[in-house]
């Protein structure tokens, strides 16, 4: 070991905070028949740390430093110097750490550098590399899922679910938005004496955080948000539903105010293209990608939602139409008409 490396090693052992900065990591992988090279961004990450040992000794590995984070995550160092880290090392530390960076000093001189200049370094991404980040695997998936849903028709694999799959009440934000129900009850009152057109209130809506959504949805519809019923608070079945990863309670009854009463005939692409403006950190996801059939992954996961509906007796459609091409119609032509299915429809 050279002076350089028992130095570099012992300064990141007495740190108790290291930040390692954004790397563009290159990645390759064989999907649909072909071999890709790309790259993917790994964010920064800030590592608070809580206990660090240089040389830790472990059952089958001995990493350069051993971190224990506030987080309670278990994480090593490596610091690059004649060689990398070799696989079968790195396949060992994944047994006992979440995560792993090297820190490469194999063209500084032997003898050594100054904690300046070290500390100067560290902002360097070209010495940092991964060797163990869960992070470039889940992007590395998401871009293999990316050309496949470039590449096929988006199909339904599921029956639409009569019962709602409910997902626990999100009991807290639920009695926030009830105590804001004045406050949406007065905006409502606003947006209609001042005949605000749609495109107005939906770009009104979308600069509103989740909570004061739902007590506009509330009580536009004229129930309280603590009562919300099963039909807007309702897991879904597909890989691709991840476009609107919310908690559903968040985005369901705000959807149902606005397609959900009247008159007007609607899909999940004409939904999928409003609830980007109306809520739009509920489809920061979204990334435009259409299948070869024309759906985004917002649109495919609204239309299984409104096919849930429509078999749960809260929508209408032409059914001799496949499942992917319905549009849907509301049941209910006034808010009072769905009170009354809500109050004796068993959930």
């Amino acid at each position: 070991m050279t002076l350089l490396h028992a130095f570099v090693r012992d300064e990141f052992a007495k740190m108790k905070q290291l930040v390692i900065p954004v790397k563009i990591v290159p990645v390759q992988f064989e999907e649909i028949g072909k071999t890709w090279n790309t790259t993917v961004q790994v964010p920064a990450e800030t590592w608070n740390i809580a206990f660090a040992e240089a040389e830790r000794r472990f059952e089958e590995v001995q990493p350069d430093v051993y971190y224990e984070l506030d987080t309670q995550a278990k994480i090593a160092l490596e610091v690059r110097y004649a060689h990398a880290v070799e696989e079968a090392k790195v396949e060992k530390l994944r047994r006992v750490v979440s995560m792993c960076a090297e820190f490469d000093v194999s063209d500084l001189p032997a003898a050594g550098i100054g904690s300046v200049d070290f500390e100067r370094l560290l902002s360097d991404p070209a010495r940092w590399k991964w060797l163990l980040n869960g992070r470039i695997a889940w992007e590395t998936t998401r871009l293999k899922e990316e050309l496949r849903w470039k590449n096929s028709s988006w199909r339904l694999k599921a029956r639409p679910i009569s019962i709602p799959n409910v997902l626990t009440k999100a009991a807290v934000k639920l009695k926030k938005a009830e105590s804001r129900l004045p406050w949406a009850r007065l905006q409502l009152a606003k947006l209609k004496a001042e005949k605000t057109d749609p495109t107005e209130s939906m770009h009104w809506l979308g600069a509103q955080d989740k909570v004061d959504r739902v007590a506009v949805a509330c009580a536009a519809l004229g129930f309280a948000p603590t009562a919300l019923s099963d039909f807007f608070n309702q897991s879904l079945e597909g890989k691709n539903v991840w476009a609107v990863g919310h908690h559903p309670y968040s985005w369901q009854v705000v959807l149902f105010m606005k397609f959900g009463i009247g008159y007007k005939q609607f899909s999940g692409h004409t939904a999928a293209d409003w609830m980007l403006i109306a809520m739009p950190d509920r489809t920061e996801m979204e990334n435009g990608s259409k299948s070869t059939n024309g759906f985004t992954r917002t649109a495919a996961a609204l239309q299984i939602y409104f096919l849930n509906l429509e078999v749960q007796g809260m929508l209408d459609s032409d059914k001799t139409q496949p499942l992917e091409n319905r549009t849907f119609k509301p049941r209910f032509s006034r808010t009072s008409e769905l009170r009354e299915f809500l109050a004796v429809t068993v959930q």
